[in-house]
């Protein structure tokens, strides 16, 4: 994983800790960024392959930061944006700020994994509020 990825993310994040915002509005910035993920990706991985997805990368970012929800939901057609909603907002700003970093860089890590970078990017790169990366190898735009 690239620590570019993780700083982008982590300042978008931690932008709003440094400018006073609260747990709630920290959180809703995580999950509103991840419902964009999920429009993104549903179209091309499946409403599954998302849930998918999600639930790896919260399985993962648990393991530093254990208060964050265990996916429940065993039907795999829904992301609970609720219940990370109302883990995160039970945290310290800073808190929300560091586990939405994770989870946000763990999930963009694995589909990078499973698609590759650049494809990734690309798919990304409107919900990501500044680009994560530079241009790619590959991209040849003028």
């Amino acid at each position: 994983m690239h620590s570019q990825e993780r700083d982008s993310i982590a300042s978008f994040l931690d932008g709003g800790v440094a400018t006073g915002a609260s747990s709630e509005e920290i959180a809703t910035r995580v999950v509103t960024t991840l419902q964009d993920v999920e429009r993104a990706l549903v179209p091309i991985i499946g409403q599954r392959g998302m849930v998918a997805l999600y639930k790896r990368s919260l399985h993962l970012s648990r393991a530093l930061y254990p208060w964050l929800p265990q996916s429940a939901d065993a039907s795999g057609f829904a992301v609970d944006f609720a219940a990370l909603t109302g883990s995160l907002e039970n945290r310290t700003p800073a808190e929300v700020a560091a586990a939405g970093a994770q989870l946000l860089t763990r999930l963009r890590h694995l589909l990078a994994t499973l698609i590759g970078e650049s494809l990734t990017e690309r798919l990304l790169l409107p919900v990501w509020p500044t680009p994560i990366s530079g241009p790619s190898v590959g991209d040849t735009k003028p």
